[in-house]
């Protein structure tokens, strides 16, 4: 598919399902029954542009939620694979231009997803702050803990904003290991390529044995996982 119209698709696209998703949530007041509507919005994109998802390890996470699921971020495809394949409500950490998008946005707010804001120190503690007492609360999230798009398709050094939040919550941190999704589009002003996404969900991390002080070790293991997992996805 070109990239002009399979730009103008993800937007006709996007604005329906937002809409969608907003008028399910007021009919119904389900953040679950809500979160079909994204997750059939993500699930046509794929679709569309010929790209198989291949789900490993879900069933590692059932009874264990409310989870921090962590992953790597090379390619917008990551969200769409991500939310295809967690069948259940969750929330992001999302850049914050996001939200001010029209009807989009709106949906991704009523959704308890969180805008970061890295440049201003005040609003970025509120927001992870806001980020523990969701989990807490009984709300997944899933973090891109590299802080932005890797675009190289190679895995970033992680931040530590994602651990602050981990050990806060004392609940289970999920590594999520998405190989695949660069080769498919590497960047935004590239059309989209058939291929094959795989979303590997790995076994929970109990924070509780990881104290404040720990943050760094909790770190370092999440990363080695992921970076492990995407290894063994290259070798085949």
């Amino acid at each position: 598919m070109p990239l002009s119209l399979f730009k103008l698709f993800l937007q006709v696209l996007t604005v329906f399902f937002s809409t969608m998703t907003i008028i399910v949530l007021y009919l119904t007041g389900s953040r679950e029954k809500a979160q079909v509507m994204v997750r059939i919005w993500a699930k046509v994109v794929l679709k569309v542009s010929r790209v198989k998802l291949v789900v490993k390890g879900l069933e590692k996470v059932q009874n264990r939620m409310p989870c921090l699921f962590l992953s790597n971020h090379s390619s917008q495809f990551d969200i769409f694979a991500i939310v295809a394949a967690l069948p259940f409500h969750f929330g992001f950490l999302a850049k914050e231009d996001l939200f001010e998008v029209p009807v989009f946005g709106e949906a991704m707010l009523r959704l308890r997803n969180l805008p970061i804001i890295r440049e201003d120190k005040r609003k970025a503690l509120a927001t992870i702050k806001k980020a523990i007492s969701n989990v807490k609360n009984g709300t997944n999230m899933v973090i891109y803990p590299e802080g932005t798009r890797s675009t190289t398709g190679v895995l970033l050094p992680f931040k530590p904003g994602a651990f602050h939040i981990a050990v806060g919550t004392g609940r289970p941190v999920v590594p999520v290991a998405i190989s695949g999704a660069y080769k498919v589009q590497p960047r935004e002003d590239v059309a989209p390529r058939p291929g094959t996404i795989q979303v590997r969900i790995m076994e929970p991390i109990d924070t509780a044995q990881f104290g404040r002080r720990d943050k760094v070790k909790l770190r370092e293991l999440v990363y080695a996982r992921i970076k492990d997992a995407l290894a063994r996805a290259e070798d085949g």
